[in-house]
């Protein structure tokens, strides 16, 4: 647990030209925190720094990555933690050693979100995060709802999710036109890899197709003819069920099998 070098508290002020809004309930930030206790944690978006703040008191050592320079200049100033470094940076492009971490804790940006548990998936990391609630139903969603996405397979392969708690709108500021969800994420010890993860996200933009036309459209696109892809389909037993039907694990069935034919046809002589 870090100690402050100095006293105070955060008084950090709201910066939206990012489109954030900014969590001001400290009682969420403490219950976000107690995940934090005695590991060694990755924020992305130091923000005004109130869950940096309460992170640095539990954690053994917080890395928060904030991209806005005034926001990053503040919370360097006010948070003077011994176990704590704020960077100024795109936290996508920072090339962070994801394995040195042992949990990823942040209130990202909504617009965000997508790109989030994306790179969660690919790093395989425990996450707690707290985003929006309709969000957070599209990746819990089932096959043949209407919230039933790629990103809804691509969270069910990678992840064990858990409601935490419920977060409401006025917790923030600007006050968002919606409540948010606290979202806990462990990992699944198989997860496919990430070439079958693209592949289902291909097919899933063809949901409202049959899944074997869903097939022909994705293997047309990789090999470029329609002669490989009507025989890349014809090897594939898929069925006549709309793609927004089919259950994460049978997509990654199709989506492996699809990819190893079409590597055997790309690389024919």
């Amino acid at each position: 647990m870090g100690r402050p070098a100095q006293k105070g508290h955060v008084q950090l002020g709201h910066h939206a030209r990012l489109g954030q809004v900014f969590l001001v309930d400290r009682n969420i930030a403490r219950k976000e925190a107690m995940f934090a206790k005695g590991k060694r944690v990755i924020e992305f978006g130091t923000g005004t720094g109130i869950l940096t703040e309460e992170l640095s008191k539990e954690a053994s050592f917080v890395l928060s990555v904030e991209i806005d320079k005034k926001l990053f200049e503040r919370a360097s100033h006010v948070l003077n933690y011994s176990n704590l470094k704020i960077i100024n940076a795109d936290f996508f492009d920072a090339n962070i050693p994801a394995k040195d971490f042992d949990i990823f804790i942040s209130n990202p940006p909504y617009y965000l979100s997508k790109k989030v548990i994306s790179w969660l998936s690919k790093n395989r990391m425990p996450a707690l995060i707290c985003i929006q609630k309709e969000f957070a139903e599209k990746l819990g969603a089932k096959p043949g709802g209407t919230k039933y996405t790629a990103i809804s397979v691509i969270s069910a392969l990678s992840f064990s999710m858990q409601k935490i708690a419920s977060v409401k709108r006025h917790m923030f500021r600007p006050v968002p036109k919606v409540d948010s969800v606290l979202l806990s994420l462990e990992p699944m010890e198989c997860v496919p890899a990430q070439e079958i993860l693209s592949v289902i996200a291909l097919l899933m933009e063809h949901s409202k197709n049959t899944i074997r036309k869903a097939v022909y459209y994705v293997a047309k696109q990789y090999t470029g003819t329609a002669r490989e892809a009507k025989e890349i389909q014809s090897e594939i037993n898929a069925p006549e069920a709309r793609v927004s039907s089919i259950p994460p694990e049978q997509l990654a069935e199709i989506a492996s099998e699809l990819c190893k034919l079409c590597s055997i046809h790309l690389h024919k002589e």
